[in-house]
């Protein structure tokens, strides 16, 4: 560090706001970050505070300069500062809590939270802060936290909001779409929803089904608990679905009852003493005897008694498994345990006294639950009876009563198949189900038989449409596409068709779709070749084209030539256009740059034709002495004119039209000159510069007669004459001294057209025939200059009157007015 750097103030505190600024965006020095907080409160400069708050990292910090600042840039700049320290994993938990939870928090920052706070105790605490449903439900949808999204919906008690949540969740969170539901169930029934009480209805009689499958330990109670909660609903439904419900609860509660008496004690066998034996009334001595026997023979026996044998070990396997499948109520596990001890008894083995015991316990207990099985089958088979006669009379759509009935054949057909006789104990009660069966369908038979025959005539239609497609193929102006739309519109209208009719007309119309797609392909094989063939010999012909005119006119010719070639598949015709473009793009772009090129050096020709224009109009605008020195100026131009000329045009398609006359046998006709309009402005600004010449020389001539006339009338010569006019003048005066006065004023008279006085009546008669005798002769009248100096020379001698008579004729003669 230098010297004078030690006393140098730190950019930060310079006076350039500018270079504060950025000192305060890059300086990390430990002075600085001090007095962040001091800078972005008071510095007099909007941009130094703003670099200063995009530093700061204190919540609190920003939020007093949130409420304090008065410039919106900054308050924008602190927002969004706190966004950012307030969505930072890196920022301690606690601290995002204690922020969240400052009054002067703006809401944007609150909906910020509840969106992408990392912690679910920032979310919630957020949302309760917020307390807007549209985002409480937004986020109870949408919350990674399950807790949270639980939690959330205990805060939600609108009907249609419950509802939304259960539709939207149903695959993204089970659990909550089961509890929006049940919590949208329990307000609706709270406030007597019809609907709702009869769907409440209904799933307690699925729970009563379901218990009676389960058999659970605490059956009972649970049916009394759902018997209560029907009671409360009963006054709400109507008769039949009363009836059903009814049913359902009284077999819930018989299999209840069954499972209860199942599981009491069974007394154990005793051997009657020989006096009971005795005591024993019998019909004949035969079974009295037996009866001795029977209580005897064990105690008799008992020392013979054989020395036992060990148990058969997987007999003993078979009966415990169906021991267990009895003590759980599982059928499924003791039936064929049994099935397998019996196999192994018929095999030969011997079983001992305890497995002998076993079995017989074992067969009472498959044939008990044989017995409720049959028993809850038939309680079913009630059930389906009473299901089905719901639907007879409901007014459902004949498919719906279709399906239904089909749904309720094929539970029956489950019932049977699980029970040991196949249902042959339950026939009267299946003649019912079969009986209401047919009543419920009997309305339906018109509604399909209807729809049987509109679906055979969709049949027949399908085929026919089929078969005009097949036809369609051997056209020669085929439109694949609209017949492949055709089969594809075919197969989706087979729903319409009977499902018999359906697989087979499904069959034929894949088959005539792939027959489509393999003439199309074919048709664009075709078309390809046809197609490149054009191309290749447009290349051909480009390549030996002896012109670009040529080039040209051969590649209009293939682009006519492709429009009347069959087309291919879009993708296929995009490639070949392509190529063709390809090919003849060059050729065009190399002409439209030839002639870019023309039209650029006829521009340059036109404005320098049109430079020329321009000077020859100043020219006709410009004084006297330029035009009398104009001559030169307008050889130049004509000869820059004539250098600016632009060249005829040459007709590329001349010697075409020439070789066609030559073989038609008809004269060639030279082609037509071209029309330059600026050739005719050309001229016409000649003739304006020229007309401006004539117009200055005729009028230096008229003021040279005037200064002429001035001079012989007044006799005076004035500084207006000429030289050559003086010596005329001069000479005229010299030559008239001799000459008579009256004689020649009358001939002026006579030539001007103007009246003589009477008395000059003879000679004016006089002068006309001798005038009249030199036009005959062939002389020529003297012109008005030549009359001026006639009477130039008489002037002098003229009094007042014959000086105004001659003013008057040579005025006249003269032109002069």
């Amino acid at each position: 560090m230098s010297l004078f750097s030690r006393f140098r103030r730190p950019a930060w505190q310079h006076a350039d706001a500018d270079r504060r600024a950025e000192a305060v965006r890059s300086d990390h020095s430990p002075e600085l970050l001090a007095q962040l907080l001091a800078l972005a409160a008071n510095d007099p400069s909007v941009e130094v505070r703003k670099a200063a708050i995009a530093r700061l990292d204190d919540g609190h910090s920003l939020l007093d300069l949130i409420r304090k600042e008065a410039d919106a840039g900054c308050r924008a700049v602190a927002i969004h500062r706190l966004r950012g320290r307030l969505l930072d994993r890196q920022v301690d938990a606690q601290a995002r809590l204690v922020w969240i939870a400052h009054p002067d928090l703006p809401n944007e920052l609150l909906e910020a939270a509840v969106e992408a706070a990392p912690e679910t105790e920032a979310r919630l605490a957020a949302l309760m802060r917020l307390d807007r449903p549209a985002v409480t439900l937004r986020r109870c949808l949408q919350d990674s936290d399950h807790k949270l999204r639980m939690e959330l919906l205990t805060w939600i008690d609108d009907e249609a909001s419950l509802a939304r949540i259960a539709d939207q969740a149903r695959k993204l969170d089970k659990t909550l779409a089961k509890a929006a539901k049940d919590k949208l169930d329990a307000k609706l029934l709270a406030r007597g929803d019809g609907d709702a009480q009869r769907q409440r209805a209904l799933a307690l009689a699925a729970q009563l089904d379901q218990l009676a499958r389960q058999v659970p330990t605490d059956m009972a109670a649970r049916i009394e608990q759902i018997a209560s909660e029907l009671d409360a609903l009963s006054t709400c439904l109507d008769e039949a679905l009363q009836r059903r419900i009814s049913g359902h609860l009284n077999a819930a509660r018989d299999v209840a009852t069954a499972l209860a008496s199942a599981h009491l004690p069974k007394p154990e066998p005793v051997a009657a003493p020989v006096e009971t034996a005795l005591e024993t009334p019998a019909e004949t001595e035969v079974e009295v005897v037996a009866t001795i026997t029977v209580d005897i023979a064990p105690v008799a026996t008992e020392d013979r008694k054989p020395k036992p044998t060990p148990p058969d070990a997987a007999l003993g396997k078979h009966l415990d498994e169906g021991l267990a499948g009895v003590r759980d109520q599982r059928l499924g596990l003791a039936r064929p345990a049994l099935d397998a001890a019996k196999a192994r008894i018929a095999e030969g083995i011997s079983a001992s006294a305890v497995q002998r015991e076993k079995l017989r316990e074992l067969e009472a207990g498959v044939a008990e639950m044989e017995r409720w099985q049959r028993w809850a089958g038939n309680k079913v088979r009630a059930r389906l009876c009473d299901e089905v006669e719901a639907v007879i009379g409901s007014g459902l759509h004949p498919d719906a009563v279709a399906n239904r009935i089909k749904q309720l054949q094929d539970e029956w057909a489950k019932v049977e198949a699980s029970e040991p006789d196949h249902g042959e104990h339950a026939t009267g009660i299946a003649k019912r189900f079969r009986a209401m069966c047919s009543k419920a369908m009997a309305p339906t038979r018109e509604y399909f038989s209807q729809r049987h025959e509109l679906r055979s005539a969709k049949a027949t239609e399908l085929a026919a449409r089929g078969e005009r497609v097949e036809a369609a193929l051997n056209d020669s102006e085929v439109d694949f596409f609209a017949l492949r739309k055709e089969v594809t519109d075919l197969l989706r209208e087979l729903d319409d068709v009977e499902p018999r009719d359906r697989s087979r007309l499904g069959k034929q119309l894949r088959a005539l779709l792939d027959r489509v797609q393999a003439a199309r392909d074919a048709h664009d094989q075709l078309a390809t070749e046809g197609k490149r063939a054009l191309i290749e010999k447009l290349r051909r012909d480009i390549g030996f084209a002896s012109s670009q005119t040529a080039a040209i006119a051969a590649c209009k010719q293939a682009q006519t030539q492709w429009k009347t070639l069959p087309r291919a598949g879009r993708k296929t015709e995009d490639t070949l256009w392509a190529e063709l473009r390809a090919v003849i793009d060059p050729v065009f772009d190399k002409a439209r740059e030839q002639q870019q090129a023309q039209q650029s050096e006829l521009e340059a020709q036109a404005a320098a034709r049109q430079a020329v224009l321009d000077e020859l109009d100043t020219l006709a605008k410009a004084d006297a002495d330029a035009l009398r020195q104009a001559d030169s100026t307008l050889a130049e131009l004509q000869t820059r004119w004539d250098a600016l000329r632009p060249a005829q045009p040459t007709d590329t398609a001349t010697e075409t039209r020439g070789n066609r006359r030559q073989d038609d046998g008809r004269p060639t006709r030279p082609p037509r000159a071209p029309v330059d309009p600026l050739q005719r402005r050309f001229e016409q600004a000649l003739d304006r510069v020229r007309d401006a010449q004539r117009a200055l020389e005729q009028a230096r001539e008229q003021r040279a007669v005037e200064a002429l006339v001035q001079a012989v009338l007044s006799g005076e010569a004035s500084d207006a004459l000429s030289d050559s006019d003086r010596r005329a003048l001069q000479q005229a005066r010299t030559a008239g001294e001799a000459t008579d006065t009256a004689r020649e004023l009358v001939a002026l008279e006579l030539a001007a057209g103007t009246d003589s006085p009477s008395s000059d009546a003879e000679l004016r008669r006089e002068l006309q025939m001798q005038r009249l005798a030199q036009r005959m002769a062939g002389a020529r009248d003297d012109d008005a200059r030549q009359w001026l100096l006639r009477w130039a020379g008489c002037a002098t001698r003229a009094d007042a009157t014959q000086a105004a008579r001659a003013e008057q004729a040579l005025r006249k003669l003269l032109g002069l007015h």
